[in-house]
């Protein structure tokens, strides 16, 4: 008997020792493959196993100065930051598709697996510039998400898309912005921009900041607006209340929902012409 059990043990040793080469083979055969100036955080999941999931990474990048980023379900932000990075962390139902630089623009895509249906989950993707960076033209779109672009970012045009989430831009100063989303908030807050406009189908749209031109349109959603606009405002919705206090500026506004300004009720529609009112209607609502 203690034969057989020497000879077990020494089996087990024997297979332990073959199965530690061979993952420490393994292990330096994967390390090796990887680029060394690419930092891959590994995922740790609920029961605080590590797995290298593809699904979960951060990359520090070469210089860019356009995005375009397309995701299923993710949140979206654009923040500033000591590098040019994208960390993302994806639901296993989605595959990146492409991630990559090319004529500095970082591209970034992924599609649903078969019979993928929207979560709660808190899925994201993060890219990060220094904050000197000036962004050419940024597109960013999610089916299912928020879209952030943060304080200090710099940039020239953006197109931000959701279906269902919200769009937030946050102390940033930019030439050109188009936001539309389908059900989710739109805000502008702290902001310098030229040209910006919003669309919804629900929710409100706010604007607080400084404008050169503002568009905004919703169904259901108010539209509120305030701050500086140095040169036109143009605010409809069909059932939401709209509301502004910015002065000196052509205005065009209607709503069924009511329109005030500077706090006192213009009935439906309310336009100026360089600050002075030349039309007031009563509410039709």
């Amino acid at each position: 008997m203690y034969k057989k059990v020497g000879i077990l043990i020494g089996i087990l040793l024997v297979s332990g020792g073959m199965m530690f080469g061979i993952g420490s083979t393994m292990s330096k055969g994967a390390s090796e493959s990887f680029d060394k100036d690419k930092s891959i955080t590994e995922h740790i999941d609920s029961n605080n196993s590590i797995t290298n999931s593809q699904s979960s990474s951060e990359i520090k990048q070469d210089e860019f100065t356009n995005i375009n980023i397309s995701v299923a379900a993710a949140d979206i932000y654009v923040r500033t930051g000591n590098d040019f990075s994208v960390r993302y962390n994806l639901s296993n139902k989605e595959t990146v598709t492409a991630s990559e630089i090319i004529d500095k623009t970082l591209k970034f895509h992924t599609k649903p697996n078969y019979k993928w249906t929207p979560g709660d989950d808190d899925f994201n993707v993060i890219v990060t510039v220094p904050k000197e960076t000036k962004l050419e033209n940024v597109s960013l779109e999610t089916i299912s998400g928020d879209i952030n672009i943060e304080i200090g970012i710099n940039l020239e045009n953006a197109e931000l898309k959701t279906v269902s989430g919200e769009i937030e831009v946050s102390g940033a100063k930019a030439e050109k912005i188009k936001a539309e989303t389908i059900s989710g908030e739109i805000s502008f807050e702290n902001s310098d921009i030229i040209e910006v406009s919003a669309e919804n189908k629900s929710e409100d749209i706010e604007f607080y900041g400084n404008f050169g031109s503002v568009y905004a349109y919703s169904i259901s959603g108010g539209i509120e607006i305030s701050g500086t606009v140095s040169n036109k405002a143009e605010l409809e919705t069909v059932s939401g209340e709209i509301s502004s206090d910015v002065i000196g500026v052509s205005y065009e506004a209607k709503s069924h929902g009511g329109v005030s300004f500077m706090g006192l009720s213009k009935g439906s529609e309310f336009q100026t012409n360089d600050g002075e009112p030349i039309i007031k209607l009563n509410s039709v609502s």
